[in-house]
């Protein structure tokens, strides 16, 4: 695989790890009414953090160990966060997917 291939595949891994396009992804909804359920309920559990600090993403470090003969691939890695705002922060809201195994 070309770098430019596997750094390609390596933002998408990292950007829909930390998003919040994985948690509604992971969320079957199936009509108009239970999208908008599910958007109140999630409002409601995390706007104490609309106002709180959190930090940056400053560096990722990645290995992507390709297996062609299984069509199947392993990643493993660090990110390093930073603390950008002139606050204090005295908690932490991270998100990972269920499947993911650590």
């Amino acid at each position: 695989m070309e770098f430019t291939s596997m750094l390609s595949l390596l933002n998408s891994f990292a950007g829909a790890l930390l998003s919040g396009f994985v948690i509604s992804n992971q969320t079957v909804i199936k009509s108009k009414d239970e999208r908008n359920n599910w958007k109140r309920a999630y409002e409601e559990r995390y706007k104490k953090w609309r106002n709180q600090p959190q930090p940056t993403i400053t560096t990722v470090r990645t290995n992507i160990d390709l297996y062609p003969e299984t069509n199947s691939y392993t990643v493993s890695g660090t990110y390093t966060l930073m603390n950008k705002s002139n606050q204090p922060m005295d908690s932490l809201l991270s998100y990972t997917d269920k499947d993911l195994q650590w």
